[in-house]
């Protein structure tokens, strides 16, 4: 499904207030508490700051990233405004606010950003954010937080990167890139499991055990197999970055230049993924650590993805 499709379905539902259900997945921070991974919010949900995620929070996080989408700033513009107006209003159109400050962005009358009735039009103020955020110098390769404090030149510039999690779950969640969990059995804690060479292979504690019978039953038989397992999500966009993907965050993974998977959606990024070296080297279609593997990683819990050979997990995506 396009972005545009997709968000225009998003909408359809969120306007549908009855029937409203969406769905979002968290980040996964450097060290990772993997607990709440598994775990899809919607309405009524809170966020990191307490609150619940209301109807009328989500039809405005929902204009606000349809307002980003028709003047074409990136996905990643539309994650900073969203994290900007949790902090300003907590993505509510508030009639009032500091000194003359109105709005999903508190934005004022008296520092040029529109009149008060303009203002309280979540589309106007929507676009009058995005209008400024452009012209931030490098506003794409820079931090997102230090992007919203210098639209907002706000008296506490450290509260917007804080929101940036709460706006890529909402985000993700208006998009329909929600994780299904797909069986995910994570336990949060990781374990490094020797290899048959190279460095260890950090994974969940849930797979630990299987994934060394898997490396002890492949040397046995004269297969050596090393690999990678758990990432980070910063890991995970680099990767992304790297791999000549057209956006971080909404891009499919089949429009990257070598598919990597959307952050919050790879289970490397909750330890339960490993891709294999076959002694040292690539595990490849037909050689003997691919032969292996497919004759035997299913009985320890590992599956392939067709497209990889070299990429196992527990739910061969």
């Amino acid at each position: 499904m396009s972005v545009e499709k997709g968000l225009a379905v998003a909408l359809a539902s969120v306007f549908a207030l009855p029937l409203l259900l969406i769905v979002m997945v968290s980040g996964i921070p450097a060290e990772p508490d993997i607990g709440a991974v598994c775990a899809p919010a919607g309405q009524g949900d809170k966020l990191s700051d307490g609150r619940e995620l209301t109807s009328a929070m989500l039809q405005n996080a929902a204009v606000i990233m349809q307002v980003g989408q028709e003047r074409g700033v990136p996905a990643a513009g539309h994650a900073i405004a969203l994290a900007t107006a949790l902090v300003e209003s907590g993505l509510n159109n508030l009639d009032y606010g500091d000194r003359d400050s109105l709005g999903l962005f508190q934005q004022r009358p008296s520092q040029g950003w529109g009149t008060p009735a303009q203002i309280m039009d979540p589309r106007y103020s929507s676009a009058k954010f995005y209008e400024k955020l452009v012209k931030v110098p490098n506003w794409e390769r820079r931090d997102p937080g230090e992007v919203a404090q210098a639209v907002q030149i706000s008296a506490f510039p450290d509260r917007y990167g804080q929101r940036m999690d709460d706006a890529r779950r909402i985000q993700a969640g208006i998009l329909g890139h929600a994780d299904e969990c797909k069986d995910k059995a994570a336990t949060g804690q990781l374990v490094d499991v020797a290899a048959g060479t190279g460095p260890a292979i950090r994974v969940d504690a849930s797979i630990g055990p299987n994934l060394d019978a898997l490396i002890k039953a492949a040397l046995a038989d004269g297969v050596v197999l090393g690999g990678s397992g758990w990432r980070s999500q910063e890991a995970q966009i680099e990767l992304r970055k790297k791999n000549g993907c057209p956006d971080v965050w909404t891009a499919p993974a089949s429009s990257c230049r070598v598919p990597t998977a959307i952050p919050g959606r790879s289970l490397h990024e909750v330890g339960l993924a490993i891709d294999f070296t076959c002694n040292g080297g690539s595990v490849t279609r037909g050689n003997p650590c691919d032969r292996w593997l497919r004759a035997n990683a299913g009985r320890f819990g590992l599956k392939n993805l067709p497209s990889e050979a070299w990429h196992y997990s527990t739910t061969g995506s």
